[in-house]
């Protein structure tokens, strides 16, 4: 049986996360009244002092009567946090208040009903009745009055709004001496039509104590380039990324020359040296993490493994077998392979795998490589002391038994793992373990090994071994460490690596790795190589020309970070950081394939919208998510919607009931335009009722221009008594292409229709 151990994050604000459309009440206090803990039978002094700091700044409802808390105390606090819960006792409605605080902070709040007999989820979009300042100022009402004390909240912004339940979220931030402090914020969820609040939470919060350094005497941000720039080295490097081919279903690799900073990060914003915040935090035993997330307990549940039996038994009845050709190619080519006993006098005859005879074939598994047609035996040989056999001989005589036992010769314990070229019986790579006991009283012989691993090396890969070169840590002198008893002990293997250069240019990935024991035993060993074509030259690279595009390219950020100590403090540092990044040898900035980032502007900031009739229906959408790509800040208002783009704008509200429209049966290159009758098609199918669509008979065209008998008759009358498309002048026009800003403004009546 084997016992596995889950971890379970449980915090009481996640409750409320997955609200959609639940009811809301105000339940904040509107003066100070509060009531005794003592009907609850606490005898807890702090606890009472919490309990009516709650009950100062929120009122709980009479009905929501059952009460119950905990609290949760590590090093990193400065107080102990309690988890107070409000709920009901009533089975039709589950209603619940949850309140997180510590010292005066309030961390969460979350308020939870549901009523068994009213649904209160909905089926239709809905625009939110309140506008984004109005939810804005809600927010920042709320957050004032859970938390007096929380001054420098800043950067309070919508972060979503559902079309199809009650929740609006807002985000906010921290900022001290107008800088921002990294990570210290949280979210507001309210109800996007009242503006009550169901759900608060803070994702961290640096202690009121906590001394932010005055931005006064901080270095510029040119001065913090400059120091990057000193301490960065660009290094150039191979990576071998894939492409794939929807054709032919195949992937094809090559060779992309990208550049990666050795240095991105923080610097100190006062002494513009390399920050030691993190050294700093290893060495005071802090920690990163909030301490009053209620991330709890551990729990482990046992689970009985059954192993089963993968032994297939071979059909070996007579009778006559017809084999296709592809199966005759595959037999007379396993017929040219070699066998496992051949392969296996190889490897004991190998000087550094040293195979010894008495070790059986535990198992073995042949596998094929589609693009080389190469084939592989993984093989796997093992010794120990389960494999010993005790013959016993029995005598009858009389009443006596007499057993005598005879032994067979033990062996020391031998495992390997290796992976063998099956036609030429090439090692590939392998593994072993053997019984032998190292002694880490002495240092380890570096030079040695060293030379023991390149010349395996050279056995094992001597047709690529030329273009790999040693990485430093193979000349390292032996670790060692010292136990509190004076004693010296020393490491007992070193696994010896060497990468690949092409160009004089590391490839990654491409590697030798060697372990070698402080005996001189070669215990694994393995080998990566991507056969690709690489350019004959790397192009000219100038230092300062890459540092000055990175610095158009990446914005400096300012801010404070800092972390928990154990006595209950933190400590925060004023930092410039420029994050991580690739650039190729133009100076462009790449992703990991080497692909140029374009502007990471916001593509739907329009610049041609300004007085259309569409203009409001464009920007409200944008508020919810739903928005169309922008090239050159242009919505162009008055292209042809593809059916591509509609299908994206019909999924962002048709809630979880999207299909793909497709209405051939092969892909297209290029999505077609957009038609009056293809719109309410995609419709009709979105909403799951492209089969009533097809029934025959049942419709009257709603519009003089589409016959009954038309083939997208029941989709469109389907669309217009949905009231997602209507015509004009008595007529549909189905066969005119639809515009970029009237789809938008058909999407958006659909919504406002649900809404008003």
């Amino acid at each position: 049986m084997k016992k596995q151990t889950v971890i379970r994050a449980v915090s009481i604000a996640m409750a409320a996360a997955m609200l959609a459309g639940l009811q809301s009440v105000s339940v904040f206090a509107a003066d100070n009244t509060s009531s005794s803990a003592s009907s609850e039978g606490s005898e807890n002094a702090a606890m009472k002092t919490a309990l009516t700091k709650v009950k100062e700044r929120i009122t709980i409802p009479e009905h929501i009567s059952e009460f119950s808390y905990d609290v949760n105390t590590n090093k990193y606090q400065n107080a102990d946090c309690y988890y107070f819960s409000w709920t009901t006792d009533d089975a039709k409605v589950n209603e619940s208040v949850e309140v997180a605080i510590a010292g005066d902070t309030i961390i969460s709040y979350s308020y939870y009903k549901y009523d068994t007999e009213v649904s209160s989820s909905s089926s239709a979009p809905k625009f939110a009745e309140l506008s984004d300042e109005e939810l804005t100022a809600k927010a920042k009402e709320y957050i004032t009055r859970l938390n007096p004390n929380m001054t420098s909240v800043s950067d309070i912004g919508i972060t979503s709004i559902s079309l199809y339940n009650q929740t609006a979220v807002i985000s906010f931030g921290r900022k001290e001496n107008g800088v921002t402090v990294d990570g210290n914020g949280g979210r507001v969820r309210l109800d996007k039509d009242t503006g009550e609040l169901t759900d608060f939470y803070i994702n961290d919060w640096f202690y009121d104590d906590t001394e932010f350094s005055s931005t006064k005497d901080r270095i510029t941000a040119s001065e913090a380039r400059e120091k990057y720039k000193e301490y960065c080295t660009l290094t150039p490097s191979y990576r071998i990324v894939a492409d794939y081919d929807s054709q032919t279903k195949d992937y094809t690799y090559s060779p992309v020359l990208i550049y990666t900073p050795d240095f991105t990060g923080e610097i100190d914003a006062l002494t513009g040296e390399k920050s030691s915040i993190w050294d700093d935090c290893q060495a005071d035993n802090g920690t990163k993490a909030f301490p009053f997330s209620r991330y709890s307990y551990a729990e482990g549940y046992e689970d009985d493994m059954e192993i089963a039996d993968t032994t297939a038994a071979m059909d070996t009845g007579a009778g006559e077998r017809i084999f296709t050709e592809a199966e005759l190619r595959e037999i007379e080519a396993d017929e040219s392979l070699l066998k496992k006993d051949e392969i296996t006098e190889l490897l004991q005859k190998d000087p550094y795998i040293e195979l010894p005879d008495y070790v059986p074939l535990q198992s073995s598994y042949l596998t094929k490589n589609e693009d080389d047609n190469t084939y592989t035996y993984s093989l796997w040989y093992r010794y120990s002391d389960d494999n010993d056999i005790e013959v016993a001989e029995v005598d009858y005589a009389e009443d006596e038994i007499v057993v005598a036992a005879e032994e067979e010769e033990t062996h020391a314990y031998y495992s390997l793992s290796v992976s063998v070229d099956a036609e030429s019986g090439k090692v590939s790579s392998f593994y072993k373990n053997t019984s032998q006991n190292y002694v880490n009283s002495e240092a380890y012989p570096v030079k040695k090994n060293n030379a023991i691993a390149e010349k395996a090396a050279e056995y094992y890969y001597s047709d690529i071994f030329g273009e790999y070169k040693a990485d430093e840590s193979n000349t390292a002198p032996s670790e060692s460490w010292t136990n509190k008893d004076g004693t010296k002990y020393y490491e007992t293997s070193r696994q010896f690596v060497y990468h690949r250069y092409v160009n004089d240019v590391i490839v990654e990935g491409d590697n030798i790795y060697i372990t070698i024991d402080n005996k001189g035993n070669v215990t694994s060993l393995s080998c990566s190589y991507t056969d690709v074509e690489f350019p004959t030259s790397v192009p000219e690279f100038d230092n300062d020309k890459a540092f000055a595009s990175i610095f158009k390219q990446i914005s400096l950020n300012l801010y404070y970070d800092g972390y928990y100590k154990p006595d209950g403090t933190s400590k925060a540092y004023l930092l410039y950081d420029i994050g991580s990044f690739i650039i190729n040898s133009k100076y462009q900035l790449v992703n990991w394939f080497g692909e140029v980032i374009e502007n990471t502007a916001d593509s739907t900031e329009y610049s041609d919208i300004e007085g259309i009739k569409q203009q409001n229906a464009i920007e409200t959408l944008k508020r919810y998510g739903i928005a169309l790509e922008s090239q050159d800040s242009k919505f162009n208002p008055t292209k042809a919607i593809t059916e591509e783009e509609f299908s994206y704008l019909l999924k962002s509200i048709t809630y979880g009931r999207y299909v793909s429209y497709n209405d051939s049966d092969e892909e297209e290159e290029k999505s077609p335009a957009l038609t009056n009758k293809t719109a309410a098609k995609m419709f009709t199918t979105n909403i799951g009722l492209s089969e009533a669509a097809e029934l025959e008979g049942i419709f009257i065209a709603p519009f003089d221009d589409v016959s009954s008998d038309d083939e997208y008759a029941g989709y469109i009358a389907i669309a217009k008594a949905k009231g997602f498309m209507t015509g004009s002048d008595g007529k549909f026009y189905p066969d005119n292409k639809i515009s970029r800003a009237r789809a938008i403004q058909i999407i958006y009546n659909y919504i406002l229709s649900f809404s008003e």
